[in-house]
């Protein structure tokens, strides 16, 4: 699938597309009994804690990446972040088409959108209404940890406001696939401030 430019060399951000990587995670989806294919072997496992980057993956798939080892080793766009740093230089030294890390690739993505710089930009939800499969979920309380949203389901017949039972999130680090926010992370019941709830808005190319 060709990444749909918009004019200025933005690209959107195909919700559908990032969604299907989530498959590329460890589990059976309680929703939908699908099983997850576990690690993609495309890329290095960071065994420190692999949440963001198998987010940035996810993220990477959605703005129009091609899970092709060429593509992939020759760090084509849209594998780059701001200033153009490469997505990772090795299997012990790397980094992402988000961030290095998930304290700092909110801000990150928010000062791109802000200052209209190079790679993804976004911004956090002030509530969970507009929260969308494709986005991700940090967890900031206690420690940080990153999700991606494989499902958003309306189970209340509001389809105006979303509640922490009806987040779907895929992680790689305590593996999981499409497993419900608060099975997965029962703390947050009640808690919705210990996450950020983050829209991913458009890729700029460089």
């Amino acid at each position: 699938m060709e990444k749909e430019l918009r004019s200025g060399g933005y690209v959107a951000y195909n919700r559908s597309r990032a969604v299907l990587y989530t498959r590329w995670a460890t589990g059976t989806s309680p929703r939908t009994g699908l099983v997850g294919y576990g690690n993609n072997p495309l890329f290095p496992y960071y065994s420190q804690g692999d949440c963001i980057n198998f987010g940035s993956q996810v993220v990477w798939f959605g703005f129009g990446g091609i899970n092709d080892s060429a593509h992939i080793n020759s760090h084509a766009t849209p594998m780059v972040t701001t200033g153009g740093t490469l997505w990772y230089q090795g299997l012990s030294t790397w980094t992402t088409l988000v961030s290095q890390d998930p304290y700092s690739f909110l801000p990150m993505i928010n000062t791109n959108r802000v200052s209209d710089l190079v790679g993804v930009q976004g911004w956090r939800y002030g509530s969970l209404g507009g929260i969308a499969p494709g986005d991700l979920v940090v967890r900031t309380q206690s420690f940080y940890h990153t999700m991606p949203v494989s499902a958003v389901v309306d189970k209340h017949g509001t389809p105006s406001t979303t509640e922490l039972d009806e987040i779907y999130i895929s992680s790689h680090t305590d593996p999981t696939y499409d497993t419900r926010l608060i099975d997965f992370m029962p703390s947050i019941i009640g808690h919705p401030e210990y996450c950020d709830f983050v829209n991913i808005s458009i890729f700029k190319a460089p």
